[in-house]
């Protein structure tokens, strides 16, 4: 618990790293400048993940392999490679295993930096095939200087290759000049303008319902804009961390009221525009003709309000039917412009839509202090040719809602929400903060602690207490922050290291079994719980599996490569050489790239399978079922294989 809470302080120190933004101007011809401003990341994602992101999840392995080197007289040990290799066959077969499986029926989500992951996926293979050359073939049961230098030097040369490939380097024969992705400006705009179709939307609905409060409605919008961004995969795992130890969440925590609020809203949708495709392919003597939704709402200042009237039944014959609108405290005229029309249902066509004028005068009328908000009918009066209407829907009621005073509504709510999202920040803006957060169940949040999160919390308690002595992350860009959490990982890697060790002679474990048994589950469970969270919530699989294999490959180029440089130059200055001892590294690591093999040709075979769903996630519920329990075999086929080659029940190499 404690290398997971510093682990998390210190992803906090990556995230405000490389979420350094910068202010751009963006041409929108909605806007009355004629652009809007946007803030857009410094770092390039595909960099920031396979450098800082990647060292971030791996730093136990990491610092541990290092520690491991450095303690023990720059000898090699077997706790460190072997944690690598195990937590790099968790990370690959269980976790992608767990990722599959975790997507609802039916649902599907690929890779979208597919080529990326392709660069990643290869070096994977290459950092274990590139091991057993210089471990068997060329300096067999040692290590040169050269051949640990470039062990790490294959880091660098990755990430170079990756960031080509993303830029697309090799498709248009030169990296953009520009920082920003083709089209990256736009991206970031529609989201903005996506954020603010979410309050409005949220508002109509809710507005004029006087037994909610504002600061509900505030705290179920920032719910929905938070679902509805991207985030990184430390945001993930930052989460996952303390949701395992009973700390402050990233996502709004909600109540019951605003529970209600949400049923209240999903019900809307289902009453709204949606027909079930039962209903719509139904046969039958007749066509049914009715709106899609008994009420909607609409701005005055929107001026036109669109109206959806579905048919189902027999929908392979031309029928016409007749829609009119009626007075209600809205008057034609001077509140909207009258409807009155006969339309027709081509043969096949199911859905149509109608729009009306909403009159924006701007005019002060007499009853306007006290009628807040205004109403008109649509109604079906009558059909002909072969079909009826639904009686139940033959109304829509049309709310035209007061600009001024909905304005208002909007300008307090926004308000209650940007304070909501400014509560989720990942790192704190003061050491007073993050104490205080650190002694408190939930980050301070009680009415939302669960009963799970206060017994998480005394479990932790202390660690989160000494590890808030970390300056924040808003100090000096998270340089500080960074700096400091490491070293405070790596003392207790340190002191883990022993305890396994010990831990292991207890129970009759050799170093090599509880490295890639309980070390490598150890330092990779939060990295399960943060890749299955990203399953299910992103709308890709990059932040779930893409990222796997270049953590991978980070672990050994990074790991590997420079204890293995520490320790050969050493040994190189007395005129020796660096012993590293083949034996149950070596056969793990073949079982490992044979396993890494088949479970990348899976991960491509399936997204360009339609029996998968063309796609690494989710998919028909019986290969999904399939997929995912054999890559959780296959990784305990991996554990036991190298576990009998440790008892020397299987001979080595």
């Amino acid at each position: 618990m404690g290398v997971s809470i510093i682990a998390d302080i210190f992803m906090q120190g990556i995230e405000a790293i490389t979420g350094k933004t910068q202010a751009v101007k963006v041409p929108d011809p909605e806007s009355e400048t004629g652009y809007t401003v946007v803030d857009i990341k410094v770092w390039n994602g595909t960099v920031a993940n396979l450098s800082l992101m990647a060292l971030g999840s791996s730093a136990p392995e990491i610092l541990l392999s290092i520690i491991e080197v450095v303690f023990n007289d720059f000898k090699a040990g077997a706790l460190g490679p072997g944690t690598i290799v195990g937590s790099a066959a968790f990370n690959l077969m269980c976790i992608t295993g767990v990722c599959i499986l975790s997507i609802s029926a039916g649902e599907t989500k690929r890779i979208k930096k597919f080529k990326v992951f392709l660069v990643t996926g290869v070096f994977s293979l290459v950092a274990y095939l590139w091991l057993l050359i210089i471990l068997v073939a060329i300096t067999p049961d040692y290590i040169d200087v050269w051949e640990a230098v470039v062990t790490f030097l294959f880091f660098p040369l990755m990430v170079l290759v990756a960031y080509m490939v993303d830029k697309e380097f090799f498709g248009k024969g030169s990296v953009q000049d520009s920082g920003l992705e083709m089209g990256e400006e736009q991206n970031l705009l529609e989201k903005q303008k996506a954020d603010r179709q979410i309050i409005q939307e949220v508002l109509r609905r809710l507005h004029n319902k006087s037994d909610v409060k504002d600061k509900d409605i505030a705290l179920l919008t920032a719910k929905l804009m938070e679902e509805n961004k991207e985030h990184s995969r430390g945001w993930y795992r930052i989460n996952a961390i303390r949701s395992l130890t009973g700390g402050a969440k990233l996502t709004p925590q909600m109540n019951d009221r605003t529970k209600e609020l949400l049923r209240t809203l999903v019900a809307c949708d289902e009453m709204g525009s949606q027909v079930s495709l039962t209903e719509l392919s139904q046969g039958g003597e007749k066509a049914i003709i009715e709106f899609t939704a008994p009420s909607t709402s609409i701005l005055e200042c929107d001026k036109r309000v669109k109206i959806g009237i579905a048919r189902h039944g027999n929908i392979n014959r031309r029928v016409r039917y007749r829609v009119e609108t009626f007075d209600g405290t809205a008057v034609a005229t001077e509140d909207y412009i009258e409807f009155k029309q006969s339309l027709v249902f081509e043969p096949g066509e199911t859905m149509n839509y109608i729009e009306i004028d909403i009159v924006d005068d701007d005019i002060w009328e007499e009853d306007e202090e006290f009628e807040k908000d205004e109403n008109f009918e649509v109604r079906l009066t009558g059909v002909e040719g072969n079909c009826e209407m639904d009686k139940r829907k033959t109304r829509c009621v049309v709310t035209i809602v007061n600009d001024d005073e909905f304005k208002g509504f909007v300008a307090r709510v926004t308000d209650l929400t940007n304070a909501n999202l400014d509560s989720l920040r990942m790192s704190y803006t003061s050491w007073g903060k993050q104490f205080q957060d650190a002694m408190n169940v939930n980050g301070g949040d009680v009415e939302n602690a669960t009963f799970i999160d206060y017994i998480l919390h005394f479990f932790t308690f202390g660690w989160k207490v000494i590890f808030s002595l970390v300056p924040p992350a808003s100090i000096l860009g998270g340089w500080l922050c960074f700096i400091c959490a490491l070293i405070a990982v790596g003392i207790l890697t340190a002191i883990i290291g022993d305890l396994a060790n010990i831990f292991g002679c207890l129970i009759g474990l050799k170093p090599e079994v509880t490295a890639i048994t309980f070390v490598a589950l150890g330092t990779s469970l939060p990295d399960l719980f943060a890749s299955r969270a990203a399953a299910t919530l992103e709308r890709s699989a990059d932040n779930a599996v893409g990222n796997v294999t270049g953590s991978n490959a980070v672990n050994v180029f990074m790991g590997l490569g420079v204890s293995w440089t520490i320790a050969a130059i050493y040994w190189a200055a007395q005129g020796k050489n660096f012993e590293v001892q083949a034996g149950s590294l070596v056969f793990s690591v073949i079982i490992y790239s044979i396993c890494a093999v088949v479970t990348l040709g899976l991960l491509i075979v399936r997204r360009f399978t339609g029996i998968f769903g063309n796609a690494e996630l989710g998919g028909p519920t019986g290969p999904k079922m399939a997929c995912g329990l054999f890559l959780i075999c296959l990784w305990f086929f991996y554990v036991l294989l190298s576990s009998l080659q440790s008892y020397e029940y299987i001979s080595g190499i």
